[in-house]
C-alpha cells in the first residue's frame, strides 16, 4: 500500500506546474564578485612581498641555511652582484615556478571538466579552458614571489627581482580574473534566459563591464606603486583638469546616468518591442552608453540612453493583451434576421476563441456604409508574441467566413450602380434647344 501511494504522489506532482527560478541581480553580483576576490588575492600576494630594504627574519635564515647547504665552490665567486649558489638558486626557483604552473592546469583540468558537465548550461569550452589555463601562470607568479626571498638577494638585486615578480604576479591574476569574469557572466547569462524575468539580462552584462574595468584600475595602481610611480600627483592633476574632462565627457556622462535610470525605472527590457520616436524594434542590448535595437528590417539602430531618458517610450512588449479593431462589410439586401444571426454568430465564436477576451469584446451593426452594413469587431487577445497572433487572427476570420456561407450573408465590396435615362427628342431632333439671339 505505501508503494502504491508513493506512486500516486510522485504522479500528482509531475502535474503540478513546476516554478521558474528567477535569478535576481543580487545574486549576479555575488557571483561575479568572487572573480573580483580572486584578483584581490592576486594583489594581497603580491603585497605580501616585503619593501625594498627590509629583510624579514625567517627569510634571512633560510637564507643562511641554503648557502651552508651549498658546495665550497658555489659560495665563492660570482657575477652581476650575485654569487654562484644564488644563480643556481634562482635558476631552481624558475624551474619550481614553471612546474607550479602545468601542474596547476593539470589539476584544474578535470575540475573544470566536471564542473562544465555538472552545470548542463552549454558553456563554451574554449572560454573555460582558456580561463583555467590563466590560472596557472598565476599560480607559477605566487610561487616565484615566495620563493625568491629565500635566496638573499640584496640591493638593487633584490629591488628589481621582488618588483618584477610582483607586477608579473598583478600582471597573470588580472588576466585570470579578466577570463574568470567572462566564463561566471556567461554562465550566468544562460541561466537567466531559463528565467521569465529580463532583468537579469541586462544587468549582469553591465555588472561585467563595470567588474572588468575595476579589475584593471586596481591592477594599473597596484603596478604603479611596485614600479615607484608616485600617483597622487596624477590624482591631483586629474582633480585639476577634472572641469575640462567633465565638459569634454559630459555625453558620456549623461549616457552613463541614464542607463542607471532606465534600469532602475525598467521602462523595457531586452527582448521588449518599443517604439521610441522613429525607431520600432526589438531591444537587443542595453550598455553604459546606448542602448541597440534591432527594427523588422533587420537593421540594427543605437540609441543613446540620455535620449531614452527624455523620449516617450512605447512599449509593446508589456502588452497584456493585443486588440484587433476591423469592421466587416455585408451587403444591403441582407435580411435583418440574417444580420443580427451573423452577428450573435461572431459572438459566439469570440466567447469560443482560446486565446480572446471573453468579458471584452464589441460585435454590433453599426455604420451604413456606400457599399455595405459595416459590422464592428472589437476583440482583445491574450497571445505571446506576434506569430500567434497573426495566426489566431486566421482561425478567426475563417470561421467568420464559414458562419457567413452556412447562413447565406455576402459580403459587400465597393461598387457604383449607374443609372442611364434616355429622354424623348424633341421637334428639332434635340431634347434641349439651344435660345438663338435676334437681331433687328
Amino acid at each position: 500500500m505505501k508503494n502504491v501511494s508513493r506512486s500516486r504522489l510522485r504522479a500528482a506532482k509531475s502535474y503540478l506546474p513546476t516554478r521558474t527560478r528567477t535569478l535576481r541581480p543580487s545574486r549576479a553580483v555575488r557571483v561575479i564578485g568572487l572573480a573580483v576576490i580572486f584578483h584581490l588575492f592576486s594583489i594581497g600576494i603580491a603585497a605580501a612581498a616585503p619593501p625594498a630594504g627590509r629583510i624579514a627574519a625567517d627569510s634571512t635564515q633560510v637564507s643562511r641555511w641554503l648557502k651552508q647547504a651549498m658546495p665550497s665552490d658555489f659560495k665563492q665567486g660570482g657575477f652581476s652582484g650575485l654569487q654562484y649558489w644564488q644563480w643556481l638558486g634562482l635558476f631552481i626557483v624558475i624551474v619550481l615556478g614553471v612546474l607550479a604552473n602545468y601542474t596547476a592546469r593539470a589539476l584544474l583540468r578535470p575540475v573544470f571538466r566536471r564542473g562544465l558537465q555538472r552545470s548542463g548550461l552549454g558553456l563554451d569550452d574554449k572560454s573555460v579552458q582558456k580561463a583555467r589555463r590563466s590560472i596557472g601562470p598565476f599560480v607559477g607568479a605566487v610561487v616565484w614571489l615566495l620563493l625568491i626571498r629565500l635566496l638573499g638577494f640584496t640591493g638593487a638585486a633584490r629591488d628589481v627581482a621582488l618588483t618584477a615578480t610582483a607586477v608579473y604576479a598583478v600582471f597573470t591574476g588580472t588576466i585570470a580574473s579578466w577570463r574568470m569574469v567572462d566564463v561566471l557572466a556567461d554562465a550566468l547569462l544562460r541561466m537567466a534566459k531559463r528565467t521569465e524575468s529580463r532583468v537579469d539580462d541586462v544587468v549582469i552584462p553591465m555588472v561585467r563591464k563595470a567588474t572588468k574595468v575595476f579589475l584593471v584600475a586596481f591592477g594599473l595602481v597596484y603596478c604603479a606603486q611596485n614600479l615607484n610611480i608616485n600617483i597622487i600627483p596624477l590624482i591631483t592633476g586629474l582633480g585639476i583638469g577634472g572641469l575640462a574632462v567633465a565638459f569634454a565627457a559630459k555625453d558620456t556622462i549623461e549616457n552613463f546616468f541614464g542607463s542607471v535610470a532606465v534600469v532602475l525605472d525598467r521602462s523595457f527590457e531586452v527582448g521588449d518591442w518599443v517604439v521610441v520616436g522613429d525607431v520600432e524594434g526589438i531591444v537587443e542590448q542595453l550598455g553604459f552608453r546606448s542602448t541597440k535595437v534591432r527594427t523588422f528590417s533587420n537593421s540594427q539602430v543605437t540609441i543613446p540612453n540620455a535620449s531614452l531618458v527624455r523620449a516617450s517610450v512605447d512599449n509593446y512588449g508589456r502588452r497584456a493583451y493585443r486588440r484587433w479593431n476591423t469592421t466587416i462589410s455585408v451587403q444591403y439586401d441582407t435580411s435583418p434576421e440574417k444580420l443580427l444571426a451573423f452577428t450573435e454568430g461572431i459572438r459566439e465564436l469570440v466567447r469560443r476563441h482560446p486565446y480572446t477576451r471573453k468579458d471584452s469584446y464589441q460585435v454590433w451593426c453599426n455604420d451604413f456604409a456606400d457599399s455595405g452594413l459595416k459590422v464592428l469587431l472589437y476583440v482583445f487577445y491574450q497571445l505571446p508574441d506576434w506569430s500567434t497572433e497573426l495566426r489566431e487572427r486566421e482561425r478567426l476570420l475563417v470561421d467568420i467566413v464559414r458562419l457567413a456561407d452556412r447562413l447565406g450573408v455576402k459580403f459587400a465590396f465597393p461598387t457604383r450602380t449607374v443609372h442611364h435615362f434616355q429622354g424623348e427628342p424633341g421637334p428639332s431632333g434635340s431634347r434641349y434647344e439651344i435660345p438663338r439671339g435676334t437681331s433687328d
